[in-house]
């Protein structure tokens, strides 16, 4: 349908789509002549069920390259030399997906990781349940965000202990049965 199609043509201006397919369009003499940058659009179907709500991209591409080139963002209009697959007035350049380093540097185990055994984040479903226990604890609760948690926006928390007195943390027993349960999970971790 035209909500995928749309979708789908957003995605190719972005991350490594953009090598999938335009390098090899710019390497069998396609330019790009004008863009518009991803902009949100509506259908204007009377029937509230059918609304598409939907980010898309225009791309005027040929074999034949205009003097004058346009990027269209929002309200801006720019003049460009050259647009690239991500509709940047640069060069046609491609961002590659490496497995191994560019330079010498260490090899990376584990990326961002959590290693506390999920005893320092706190779910949406026990929020209010954490909090009932001891209020003093909302203080140190903050919004813990991943990738998901940003992309769809999903309440998720955690335990944020950098200015925490180790007092204050035994006082709270929430806090402080979670920071043992976390001490534990560590130890048990490095003898292994």
């Amino acid at each position: 349908n035209g909500a995928q199609f749309f979708k789908y043509a957003y995605h190719l201006t972005q991350g490594e789509h953009v090598g999938y397919l335009w390098q090899h369009l710019f390497e069998d003499g396609i330019k790009i002549n004008f863009a518009h940058r991803s902009f949100k659009w509506f259908n204007e179907i009377p029937n509230r069920e059918f609304l598409a709500h939907v980010h898309c991209v225009v791309i005027s591409f040929a074999r034949f390259n205009r003097d004058q080139k346009w990027i269209f963002d929002g309200s801006e209009k720019i003049l460009a030399k050259n647009i690239n697959g991500y509709l940047l007035d640069a060069s046609n350049f491609c961002a590659e997906l490496h497995r191994n380093p560019l330079c010498k540097v260490p090899r990376m185990i584990l990326g961002n990781f959590l290693f506390d055994g999920g005893f320092l984040i706190i779910e949406q479903e026990d929020y209010d349940e954490f909090i009932a226990k001891d209020p003093r604890v909302k203080k140190f609760i903050r919004r813990y965000m991943m990738a998901n948690e940003f992309l769809y926006n999903l309440p998720r928390w955690c335990l944020y202990l950098a200015d925490a007195e180790p007092a204050e943390i035994k006082s709270i027993k929430p806090i402080y049965d979670r920071v043992q349960a976390c001490r534990k999970f560590c130890l048990s971790r490095e003898s292994k």
